[in-house]
């Protein structure tokens, strides 16, 4: 979620600064993305203790009037979910579904995100968040990352304000998948400090929100092959291997960890056939299976080794997950 990267499709309907990588392709990725066996992710949260604090001026919480099927809803929720450079605006939106984004979780709400009445699930709102104009220069001025656990810091604080939410961290043992170096050694592109991406380009690079190539951005271009397999393309600039590892979280269902002890920041495009990834892991310590179809190219994990270098090992592993202590329902304003 945002983490609102920059996805598209290149047939049909397109999300520039939809909600990660869940948001790629509305009606495919969305079953993929939410495969609720094992679906968790460790927060980023931890390095938010150095972070300056940042707060929303005015907020508006309004029950959502559309009546949609659960399914037309989440995907709603998903590529509704936008922050801008001087405000967060949600379509839809589970309040639980929110919490999660706000605690830098990633997986299914219910099993990263737990206790709290039944109307975090069951109620949606249309939220507008906006910052003073000192706030998003601010902003503007940190790091990818660096904005990106400011930005949750911000919805923590508002949720804190608005729900009344308060929570305690609690580590639980989840399935994961470990990222790892393969044999044959690292394929990625180390990027040198100070590299600017502002000519780069990439197929239907213009069509994303203000056409910003920079570092530490990672885009996704879905598409089709000749055969008629959907395909996705990521193209990382400048990107670390825990972020490329988190954002592999909403393609293989589960948890990833980078635990490559790559500490570099690297330039990579990595092409792979959406193909269905299945609930079956490899048993502890062993690579994942790695499918490909012939159509369209390498699957997922296939295409991060023969690509990339890296590999995906089935293992159990600490996550650390939310636990609502209270929380109360928004007022309008």
């Amino acid at each position: 979620m945002k983490r609102f990267d920059r996805l598209i499709e290149t047939r049909g309907v397109s999300f520039p600064r939809a909600v990660g990588l869940m948001a790629t392709i509305a009606a495919f990725a969305f079953g993929l993305a939410h495969a609720r066996p094992n679906s968790a992710q460790t927060p980023t949260q931890s390095k938010a203790a150095n972070t300056p604090k940042y707060e929303f001026e005015v907020a508006t919480f309004k029950p959502s009037t559309d009546h949609l099927s659960p399914s037309e809803a989440e995907v709603i929720a998903l590529v509704g979910m936008r922050f801008g450079e001087d405000s967060l605006r949600t379509k839809n939106t589970q309040l639980r579904l929110l919490i999660q984004w706000a605690y830098g979780l990633l997986g299914h709400s219910d099993e990263v995100v737990l206790g709290g009445p039944k109307w975090l699930d069951t109620d949606r709102y249309d939220i507008t968040a906006k910052m003073d104009s000192s706030v998003a220069d601010q902003l503007k001025k940190l790091g990818v990352d660096q904005r990106e656990i400011a930005q949750q810091q911000m919805v923590q604080s508002l949720l804190a304000d608005r729900l009344k939410l308060k929570t305690h961290r609690e580590t639980r043992v989840f399935p994961v998948y470990a990222l790892t170096i393969a044999k044959g050694g690292l394929k990625l592109h180390e990027a040198k400090p100070g590299d600017t991406y502002d000519k780069a380009t990439f197929p239907h690079s213009n069509a994303f929100a203000e056409g910003d190539l920079k570092a530490g951005h990672l885009f996704g271009v879905g598409g089709s092959s000749p055969g008629g397999q959907r395909t996705m393309t990521l193209y990382g600039f400048g990107v670390s291997i825990p972020a490329l590892a988190t954002k592999l979280n909403a393609f293989v269902g589960m948890i990833v960890q980078d635990k490559t002890g790559l500490t570099g920041k690297y330039d990579f495009t990595l092409k792979f056939a959406m193909i269905p990834m299945g609930g079956a892991a490899a048993p502890d310590g062993q690579s994942v299976p790695v499918a490909s179809d012939p159509a369209g190219g390498p699957g997922l994990l296939a295409a991060i080794q023969q690509q990339l270098g890296l590999k995906l090992e089935s293992t159990k592993g600490p996550v650390e997950v939310v636990v609502i202590d209270h929380v109360e329902k928004p007022s309008g304003n």
